[in-house]
Formats: C-alpha cells, sequence, structure tokens
C-alpha cells in the first residue's frame, strides 16, 4: 500500500486484492540495483518477491516507485518494459533521467488532459524532464521505444512509450512519432 500497491486494509489476510497488489508490483519490477533478477508475475508473495520488497521503493537500479506513482491517487502501475528501457537509455546517456509523468489512474489523466487511451494508464509511457536534450532521431536509431513523443522545433524528446508491449502496435524498430508544440 504505502508505495503505490494497493492491497487494501491491513488485516493479516492475503485475499485477491493482496495478490492483485503482488502481481502489480511483479510486472513493474526490473531487478533491483545490486542485480536482483525479474520477478515471475503469478501473484504470489514468494521468496523472490519478498526479497525484492526489502528494498522499496526500488524498481531498478536507478527508478523507484515514487518517479512513477500517479499523481492522483498515488498508485504505481507501470510495466517493466518500460522501466528496463529507461534503464538503457539512461546507461547511453550517462545522466539521471528526471520522470516528470508515470503512470496516471483515469481521474488523474482527465484532469491533466490526457488522451482516452492515454498508454499512461496502461503503466506503458513516461514523460521526461525538458532538460534531458534527446535528440528524437537519436533515440529512434537506439532501438528503445515503440512511441515518441518531441518537441516541434528542437526535436527534443518528451515522451517515450512501449506500446508494443501492451500489444498497441508499432515496434522499437520503426517507433511512432508526434510532435508537441514549444
Amino acid at each position: 500500500n504505502l508505495h503505490g500497491f494497493p492491497a487494501g486494509p491491513v488485516d493479516g489476510i492475503p485475499g485477491k486484492r493482496t495478490a492483485s497488489a503482488v502481481k502489480h508490483y511483479q510486472e513493474a519490477y526490473a531487478g533491483g540495483e545490486d542485480g536482483r533478477p525479474l520477478l515471475v508475475v503469478d501473484g504470489i508473495l514468494g521468496p523472490a518477491t519478498s526479497e525484492a520488497l526489502d528494498d522499496p521503493p526500488d524498481l531498478s537500479a536507478h527508478f523507484t516507485t515514487g518517479e512513477f506513482a500517479s499523481k492522483g491517487n498515488g498508485n504505481c502501475f507501470v510495466r517493466r518494459e518500460l522501466i528496463l528501457a529507461l534503464e538503457q537509455l539512461r546507461a547511453l546517456i550517462n545522466v539521471p533521467i528526471p520522470i516528470v509523468s508515470g503512470y496516471r489512474d483515469p481521474r488523474h489523466n482527465r484532469r491533466v488532459g490526457g488522451a482516452t487511451r492515454s498508454l499512461h494508464m496502461a503503466g506503458a509511457a513516461a514523460d521526461l524532464g525538458r532538460s534531458l536534450n534527446i535528440d528524437r532521431d537519436w533515440l529512434i536509431g537506439q532501438g528503445l521505444f515503440s512511441g515518441i513523443g518531441y518537441l516541434q522545433q528542437t526535436r527534443r524528446v518528451t515522451h517515450v512509450n512501449v506500446r508494443h508491449a501492451i500489444g498497441r502496435g508499432k515496434t522499437t524498430a520503426r517507433p511512432q512519432t508526434w510532435k508537441y508544440p514549444e
């Protein structure tokens, strides 16, 4: 509950909500800073998942649940594929990647004017800090993301997604791209 994976009231009884919360955590976990392996997504709080939970709020070596939690209800439903691609990008550019917006619950997505089928609501998208100065064409060439939004004039990337991971078409080899006004 504390880190954005709602399991309901703390009552010591592992029920459906607990299994759902564990599954969401397993789907998000991309290996810890100490090189822990990816988790099997089964909703079972086994030894590997329990060990990973010892170091919350880490989702990977450089990203935490707080960076991806909805600014609305605080939940953190994010896809592992997104975290892994962002880790690869961070390794390439060798600087921290500020996450402006990760998961958005439906109500928060409406409040910020997000698309009706926003990939943020599927945990498959992230808005990046504008300070990064990542060129659109360079990022396309890296083959990490299947969706890239960029500023029209400077071509700086401000949005990435892994739409391929949730069956919404496109591939990392031929990502969908679009422009935002500056």
